[in-house]
């Protein structure tokens, strides 16, 4: 299966050390490493072939999907890569369940293209009847049933997975309806919030605040399609005032 990069999923408390090694290794650091709960590292190796890892320190970028999985439990119930010793993986609840997000998060590509499907297959297919009774129990408390059990139905209807009634029964247990805190733990306001208290010293906290209230530059430039620096100041106060209702607003 071809495949573009390596997911790689820290502890929101190692984000500066992980940096920093990956710096020291030479790999080049892209990206915005605190609004988009991720960062990219890249290197050449290989006959010019280019290593690229995205490191997530949340489990998604988007406010909905971001706490779904702590780190802390995922690394507490993983399990080792076979053939890469001293490193481990999310386990099979955890890894259905980041598969199913995966598919509802990705608006802007097809979320029923076929290999994310079959993963989807593949898992269930793998898992133990108390795995997927663990994968249906982290669903509804999440209050995410309804998202997984489109995904186990497709995987059903493309590959004649067997999926036991059981399963299906536990999904199909019907979300409760949004309340006005519901709706903010959803939002961006609290996933913000959340950010900042779960960065570990002052330093980092520093950091998130430059990177989401006060952008370099070029992107400002780049993002509103202007080109001299005189614009700067205008900008800075349109991207700080106009756009932070778009981005803290609840949805």
């Amino acid at each position: 299966r071809a495949r573009v990069d390596t997911d790689i999923f820290i502890d929101p408390g190692k984000i500066r050390q992980v940096r920093a090694v990956l710096e020291d290794l030479d790999y080049r650091l892209l990206g915005w490493t605190y609004k988009s709960h991720q960062f990219s590292a890249t290197r050449e190796k290989y006959d010019g072939r280019v290593i690229r890892y995205d490191v997530h320190w949340r489990a998604n970028n988007g406010a909905r999907f971001a706490r779904v999985i702590d780190f802390s439990a995922a690394m507490r119930d993983s399990v080792p890569v076979p053939g890469l010793p001293g490193s481990r993986t999310l386990d099979p609840a955890r890894a259905l369940l980041l598969a199913c997000i995966h598919r509802a998060s990705t608006v802007l590509q097809n979320h029923d293209r076929l290999n994310w499907v079959y993963d989807a297959h593949l898992l269930l297919t793998a898992m133990t009847a108390d795995k997927q009774a663990e994968f249906a129990r982290l669903a509804v408390q999440i209050n995410l049933q309804e998202i997984c059990l489109e995904t186990v139905k497709q995987s059903r209807q493309c590959f004649e997975t067997k999926v036991p009634e059981d399963l299906l029964n536990s999904l199909e247990v019907p979300t409760p309806p949004k309340s006005l805190n519901s709706r903010f733990a959803a939002s961006h306001t609290a996933l913000l919030l959340d950010d900042f208290k779960l960065l570990p010293d002052r330093q980092s906290k520093l950091e998130f605040l430059r990177e989401f209230f006060f952008p370099p530059a070029d992107y400002l430039l780049n993002r509103y399609k202007k080109k001299s620096r005189l614009w700067l100041f205008p900008l800075y106060l349109r991207y700080l005032f106009g756009g932070l209702y778009e981005r803290l607003a609840l949805h």
